[in-house]
């Protein structure tokens, strides 16, 4: 009798029937296994006070860590929730945020772009999603993806001789997007990949383009309708005309620049302000409107917290960003110590985005996705960096849910589970995927044993029943007649080992826990 693993079919029909159970444990925000018992919020004043204060009953734990890192970095492996927990709340969030550049993975992602000026798109995604996996500054790119979604630009507009545009709009946010946010808006204004995007080459007096003056506010900034009028929106466009691009063919390059005579030069009005006003006008203007700081409060609240945060809580936020001169690393800091990022509420709240699910998976269990892998899945699943479907970015928490989505998840989990050699320039098999580093440590080890220890590190919370299932699979295998037989879990047995633990990976990362954020 041969050991043999779950059927892809049985494996694939969790998938479809977690979406009813993904919306009943996300739907209106909830503790979630791992959470503390909750007796009902602190008081909106207290939220934005430090979480685990010495006498508030309150402790920084596994469960504690482990939502920490997945909302402002990604899953991690446990040595890494190990040392989050032993170096405790502060520590752990100061060693996030303030980690530098991880330059060596930077340029082995860098690496996998032929020619700098010339990218490929996929080139260029390839390489983004690898540096997500292997970089030790897992903040810097999650936070750059947070970016990503609100300030939505897609290169499927440019071409070889200006997609260089795309990696620039990359970069931008990842450097600052734990940086100022009135500098990330003002590079964001002249980015070359955003002036094709929203139609700002070129966009000289004559004929403005209100595109990217209306997705500002309405998107970026303000919000719908909020606090501007179309005739502001008109006068914002002349504010942002000027920019064009023009070929090189000594470089086969498009180079952009300012063409000043093209800029209008006029007095405008800019939600209430008169003057002879450019881009970075628009943005100081808009920056002086309180309906700013509460549109960026509101952002960061829901995106690390929960949805439709108290009032009390995003005006208290929105006065920290004006007063510490619209730094986000502050707030970031701010919220990911607060008593409202670790409160039942927030907690398994949130439905993860395809492809950071995915960058987690791959970084807690350490089994490496090539580049090529990981952008095949993103595209299986439709979260493509660097492609959004439009300026609004992607679906959002239970637009992710549905059967189709969750099957491509499915998909992507058996690829990861199944991962079992790492190939050579040619494609060729060059080295072998192992295994045994996921059993938990110690002898003796036994099927439940190595089904809490993969659910603790994927940090899914199983039921009694589902445990049971699990536990069942690890120790029975198929005989010849297709029924069940005894066959206990033996850790010295390679091929039961390789075998039963991928599938039992494949299972574990298809549960609604898994795909929690």
């Amino acid at each position: 009798m041969a050991v043999t693993s779950v059927p892809a079919r049985r494996a694939t029909r969790l998938a479809a029937a977690a979406s009813a159970l993904l919306a009943a444990a996300c739907g209106g925000g909830g503790a979630g296994g791992g959470s503390p018992v909750d007796d009902g919020p602190p008081p909106v004043a207290a939220l934005l006070q430090p979480y685990a204060e010495p006498g508030s009953g309150e402790s920084f734990g596994e469960a504690e860590a482990r939502h920490l890192l997945r909302r402002v970095a990604f899953l991690a492996p446990q040595a890494e929730v190990d040392r989050c927990v032993r170096d405790g709340l502060d520590r752990t969030v100061d060693r996030l945020l303030d980690a530098p550049r991880d330059t060596s993975a930077e340029a082995d992602a860098d690496a996998l772009v032929e020619d700098p000026l010339r990218p490929g798109f996929d080139e260029l995604e390839r390489s983004w999603l690898s540096l997500m996996v292997r970089t030790n500054s897992p903040a810097r790119e999650k936070m750059a993806l947070f970016w990503h979604q609100r300030l939505a630009v897609s290169g499927r507009m440019l071409h070889n001789g200006n997609l260089r545009w795309m990696k620039e709009y990359r970069d931008l946010l990842r450097t600052h997007g734990l940086g100022n946010y009135r500098t990330l808006l003002e590079e964001l204004t002249h980015n070359g990949a955003m002036l094709v995007w929203l139609s700002g080459l070129p966009s000289d007096k004559e004929h403005p383009n209100e595109n990217y003056a209306r997705e500002f506010w309405e998107l970026f900034t303000l919000g719908v309708d909020n606090g501007y009028t179309q005739q502001d929106i008109q006068e914002a466009a002349r504010a942002f005309t000027g920019w064009d691009s023009r070929w090189v063919p000594e470089t086969e390059l498009e180079e952009l620049y300012f063409h000043a005579e093209a800029h209008d030069e006029g007095t405008k009005t800019i939600l209430g302000q008169t003057g002879s006003f450019g881009e970075l006008d628009v943005v100081r203007i808009t920056l002086e409107r309180p309906e700013a700081a509460s549109y960026l409060a509101r952002r960061l609240l829901e995106g690390l917290c929960y949805r439709d945060p108290e009032p009390e809580l995003v005006s208290e936020l929105a006065q920290r960003a004006v007063d510490g001169g619209w730094e986000l690393k502050p707030l970031v800091r701010l919220v990911a110590k607060s008593r409202a990022f670790y409160s039942a509420r927030a907690r398994r709240s949130q439905v993860a985005d395809p492809t950071v699910q995915m960058v987690g998976l791959s970084r807690a269990t350490q089994l490496p996705l090539e580049s090529w892998e990981l952008l095949w899945n993103a595209e299986a699943m439709g979260h493509v960096p660097l492609d959004p479907p439009s300026v609004k970015g992607w679906p959002q928490g239970l637009g992710w849910s549905g059967e189709q989505p969750l099957l491509d998840r499915a998909v992507m989990a058996d690829e990861l589970a199944g991962k079992d050699h790492v190939h050579d320039a040619d494609g060729n098999d060059a080295a072998p995927v192992e295994v045994t580093h996921l059993l938990p440590p110690g002898t003796g080890v036994t099927g439940a044993d190595v089904v809490d220890h993969l659910a603790r590190l994927l940090d899914v919370t199983l039921s009694a029943a589902e445990r049971a299932v699990l536990v069942d699979y690890m120790d029975h295998t198929t005989g010849d007649d297709g029924a069940p037989v005894a066959a206990p879990f033996d850790p010295s047995d390679p091929d039961a080992v390789d075998v039963k633990v991928r599938g039992l990976l494949s299972i574990l990362a298809q549960h609604p826990d898994a795909m929690k954020n």
